[in-house]
């Protein structure tokens, strides 16, 4: 079956890169499943739900079922999976930033954001809700990606932040088998230190990123290839076993692997709920 959703991306140029990943458009018709559920990145998206008033969804850490949320929505750094409806049609624009990408635009500690979905006029106030309005008024993506970087090269700021730069030197050296405390005293901090500066920045721990991480990389092994031995993926992606995979996976996504090859769609992270 073709998927009939229509996806446009753009990458960013500096000084946008590398906060932001990608900017990214979609529509596309009402789902034939009622329910996505969405996996846990470790990042931050911005959504535009530009053709319905409110996004229904659910944070099992805050809701006891599907809730309303605002249409322009910052989707926090997660660390758990949660639920979105998908049975109207859809006409979406996203920023998809890197680990620690938003920092330079919010004044805030990041952390704050870690686990929740909070309106853009919450953050941005006037300012966020300008900015709907204009993407509302156009319908080619291209022009609304030109939009995003003129608000998002002004809302940047110059000076770099030491949260920021640590929490780069970090990621850039963390690989799957990597120990989280050899990392940080090869950087020269403190441990407590360190993961106060890295939650400001990412909005975890770094020991919680590294989870999220290797779980995302467990993820795009699959894509490529069904495992064919499920301790040598574990052990390849630096658990300690098959059992610590499972665990890990079932933390993540509430399925265990062979029940999440099952169940996947389209998209790498979008689980169809049929239930």
């Amino acid at each position: 079956m073709v998927d009939p959703t229509v996806f446009h991306a753009r990458q960013p140029q500096p000084p946008l890169y590398p906060h932001l990943q990608v900017m990214w458009a979609m529509t596309g018709p009402a789902a034939t499943h009622p329910r996505e559920r969405l996996l846990p990145t470790g990042t931050v998206e911005i959504v535009f739900n530009l053709d319905d008033p409110v996004n229904l969804l659910h944070n099992p850490r805050h809701d006891k079922g599907l809730a309303a949320y605002s249409s322009d929505l910052v989707c926090g750094p997660q660390t758990g999976w949660f639920t979105i409806a998908t049975h109207t049609p859809r006409r979406l624009v996203g920023l998809h930033f890197q680990a620690g990408g938003l920092a330079p635009f919010i004044d805030m500690p990041l952390q704050e954001l870690r686990g929740h979905h909070v309106s853009l006029a919450d953050l941005w106030g006037g300012e966020g809700r300008r900015i709907s309005d204009l993407l509302r008024a156009c319908s080619a993506p291209q022009e609304q990606f030109h939009i995003l970087e003129r608000w998002l090269r002004r809302r940047l700021r110059r000076q770099a932040d030491p949260a920021v730069s640590v929490a780069r030197r970090f990621m850039q050296r963390w690989e799957p088998e990597a120990r989280v405390a050899a990392l940080i005293d090869q950087l020269g901090f403190s441990r407590r230190h360190f993961n106060r500066l890295f939650q400001n920045a990412v909005g975890m721990t770094a020991k919680t990123y590294c989870r999220v991480s290797r779980f995302q990389a467990t993820l795009e092994r699959l894509e490529k290839a069904p495992a064919r031995d499920w301790s040598e993926l574990a052990l390849d992606h630096g658990f300690y076993d098959q059992a610590h995979l499972i665990n890990e996976f079932k933390a993540f996504s509430g399925f265990a692997p062979e029940t999440y090859l099952l169940r996947r769609g389209y998209r790498l992270n979008h689980l169809p709920i049929w239930e």
